[in-house]
């Protein structure tokens, strides 16, 4: 993800009532098109709602990079009763699977390991899954960069080709838009 295209749109309410399907649309739309307000927006309803099973938190979280809910994901399959099931399993990869057996297994039986005397899922989560929850963080920043904003000079026009290719008929809206360009400029940061 890039945070240098961000768009900004008028403020929103957080008063919509959507249901569960309707909100992931709108984090989908809104984290493609960097509305960052709406997708904001879309991951505190989602969470308030809070009806994602652990697999949809790792799913869900690693599609629209939401760190906190692939982390919390690993964290609730780790501390249930029942293991993780073969399609799970399949969704979320067999690699992830097996990390996530093993620190189930040391947490039930209450090894340490390279951990602490007692055994922390969240930080044996953070230090197994340190390199996915970086990048998922990385990407995740880019979401956050509300301040940049496109600013649009003034069009510049000029003509591209010469006169006698362009289209004498009226409302031919495509020759006119061939003979013109259209320069625009990106604000720096500040």
């Amino acid at each position: 993800m890039t945070e240098d295209y961000a768009l900004h749109t008028r403020p929103v309410s957080p008063q919509l009532v959507l249901s569960r399907e309707e909100w992931i649309s709108v984090l989908r739309l809104s984290t493609f098109w960097y509305f960052l307000e709406y997708r904001k927006m879309a991951i505190t309803q989602l969470e308030k709602v809070g009806f994602f099973s652990p697999i949809d938190k790792v799913l869900y979280g690693r599609e629209y990079r939401v760190q906190s809910w692939v982390r919390q994901g690993f964290e609730q399959l780790i501390a249930r009763e029942e293991p993780i099931e073969k399609e799970d399993a399949l969704l979320i990869n067999f690699e992830t699977t097996f990390s996530l057996f093993r620190l189930r297994e040391r947490r039930i039986r209450g090894h340490s390991g390279a951990f602490s005397s007692s055994f922390n899922t969240s930080d044996a989560v953070r230090q197994t899954f340190k390199a996915e929850l970086e990048e998922i963080i990385k990407d995740e920043a880019a979401c956050r960069t509300v301040e940049q904003e496109i600013v649009f000079e003034q069009p510049t026009i000029s003509s591209k080709r010469p006169a006698e290719n362009l289209s004498e008929e009226p409302g031919d809206v495509f020759g006119a838009v061939m003979a013109t360009s259209i320069t625009f400029k990106k604000k720096k940061k500040k």
